[in-house]
């Protein structure tokens, strides 16, 4: 075997994307607070805070940047207490 050639798995990771440890981070607070809304909202049968969660938990697989998943996050977080607030259901 040529030991100039390496594995076609070999690869490096330079800190960027979705193996950054803020990016995980971030991940895994919207996501531990989405599976919060998500329970809360299916055991209390509040529509609003049920689809909120899973709003919570899905978005990071969309949204790749560290300041995109917090704007959106903390919107998606905001939803019910605005739709209290409005008293819209």
């Amino acid at each position: 075997m040529n030991s100039s050639k390496t594995c076609c798995l070999d690869f490096q990771v330079d800190g960027a994307g979705m193996f950054e440890t803020s990016y995980l981070l971030t991940t895994m607070v919207f996501s531990s607070i989405g599976l919060g809304y998500f329970l809360y909202g299916k055991k209390q049968k509040h529509k609003i805070v049920y689809y909120s969660g899973i709003g919570l938990m899905v978005f990071p697989y969309a949204v790749t940047t560290n300041p995109g998943m917090i704007v959106t996050g903390v919107l998606l977080m905001a939803v019910p207490k605005l739709f209290k607030y409005l008293d819209w259901g």
